[in-house]
């Protein structure tokens, strides 16, 4: 269990650091998360393609929780990636993974996971090192008003959907995915996500609105095998018999967190204000308070 923890860690980590990169190198988000979630869709099926096809007709009991989880997907890699390149890799990985507390709250109330003192204080504290971080982000100078309310909002946004999407895979996990059918279950995830996105930059090539360009193919090339491994290696996780999802999450948010600041220090040179600052320790606190055994 640890193993896969340490990999989805490492994996996850790496998805802000892509993003990041997408800017740099100027290619389009959007393209590049399309074309991501259709690499990871590809990825999972080829990897055990005799099995999906084996139990490809199993999927009409799973198809609309999957189209519904793949729209929380994209939105909210989208939102993710704006985060990334307009506030920094540090606020959008810390209010990512401070969404924590959705998925340990779904599982207080859907699987009867009964939560500790310790934990309902870590949801107190991870609120509010939402609070730090959004003043973080709002404490720059904005010459454009209405621009910069909308990116006041991104961590905020942010944080609720990524909660969303995490309580979405646990649900996934426990609710219809089992080991003979988990490949295809990713498959369909991803897929979905890539589909729902594919019509809407269908539009946008036809009108001309956007262009297609390789590096865009490319990078969302990298961002898929990094994605799917990410979800692949969480979805192991939570298949361990002794696994909470109360505790997983948080061990692997606080990993994610640690890991994106360092990078963002170390390699993007990114500043660290002192209201970020404090939001991060919050964080991280917020994050080891949820992970104390329940019952404590």
């Amino acid at each position: 269990m640890y193993l896969n923890l340490l990999l989805s860690i490492i994996c996850a980590s790496f998805l802000f650091i892509v993003f990041k990169y997408f800017s740099k190198y100027g290619i389009n988000r959007f393209q590049g998360i399309v074309i991501n979630y259709f690499t990871a869709a590809t990825f999972s099926f080829l990897l055990n393609i005799q099995s999906n096809l084996e139990y490809l007709s199993e999927v009409k009991t799973f198809f609309g929780q999957t189209i519904i989880i793949g729209f929380l997907f994209i939105s909210v890699f989208y939102i993710t990636a704006l985060t990334t390149q307009k506030l920094g890799l540090a606020v959008a990985s810390v209010t990512a993974k401070m969404s924590v507390v959705i998925p340990v709250a779904s599982g207080m109330i859907l699987f009867d996971e009964k939560p500790g003192v310790m934990h309902l204080a870590g949801i107190l504290v991870a609120l509010t090192a939402v609070y730090f971080i959004t003043l973080a982000t709002s404490s720059g100078s904005s010459s454009n008003k209405r621009s910069h309310s909308i990116t006041w909002l991104l961590p905020v946004v942010l944080f609720i959907g990524t909660g969303l999407v995490d309580a979405s895979v646990k649900y996934a996990q426990a609710g219809f995915m089992n080991e003979s059918n988990r490949f295809l279950v990713i498959t369909f995830l991803f897929g979905s996500a890539g589909s729902l996105g594919l019509l809407t930059l269908g539009i946008t090539l036809l009108t001309k609105t956007v262009v297609f360009k390789w590096k865009n193919l490319a990078g969302g090339l990298i961002l898929g095998l990094f994605n799917f491994f990410s979800l692949f290696f969480l979805v192991k996780c939570l298949d361990h018999p002794d696994a909470q999802s109360a505790v997983i999450f948080p061990m692997i948010n606080v990993g994610v967190v640690l890991l994106s600041t360092f990078y963002a220090l170390l390699i993007f040179k990114e500043k660290l204000t002192t209201r970020l600052f404090t939001g991060i320790v919050m964080a991280i606190a917020a994050i080891v308070l949820l992970t104390v055994e329940f019952g404590n």
